[in-house]
């Protein structure tokens, strides 16, 4: 067993790694959006219903990533409580939540080609960066509860 994994399975190691997973999230979600903003220049999200699509700012991109990974976090903690499968539930119900938020990208009105690829990778990149990490850290059968 790796060092890391060791102390992704302690209380202050699974604290350590899922915290750090949250502030991850925020970077690799600013990192995609610093990219295309010099890449595709003016970015939007589609806009649904008589809505105006509203320009894709740097803060709100760290916001949702943080407010996803968060949830992602207590979604892990809630099946941990409730199952001895978390890890395998979990992986589920985060893998089906990525794929139905790609949804959203690539629906709606008022965003460009290049507003939605941008999108799609903001949402595979923070989505891929909290599944791995919080995965990583999910409790075993038989680990100490968090």
């Amino acid at each position: 067993m790796t060092t890391v994994s060791r102390a992704a399975h302690t209380a202050a190691g699974r604290f350590t790694t899922r915290s750090g997973t949250v502030v991850s999230a925020g970077v690799a979600g600013l990192l995609v959006w610093a990219v295309a903003k010099v890449s595709v220049g003016d970015l939007r999200q589609p806009a649904f219903g008589a809505a105006d699509p509203l320009v894709l700012t740097a803060q709100m991109v760290v916001l949702v990533s943080l407010v996803v990974a968060l949830l992602g976090w207590a979604s892990l903690a809630v099946l941990e409580r409730l199952s001895s499968h978390a890890p395998a539930a979990w992986l589920l119900l985060a893998g089906t939540a990525l794929l139905l938020s790609l949804g959203a990208p690539l629906s709606g009105h008022g965003a460009g080609a290049g507003s939605r690829i941008a999108l799609l990778c903001m949402h595979l990149v923070v989505g891929g960066t909290v599944i791995s990490l919080l995965h990583r850290s999910a409790l075993r059968r038989g680990s100490e509860p968090l």
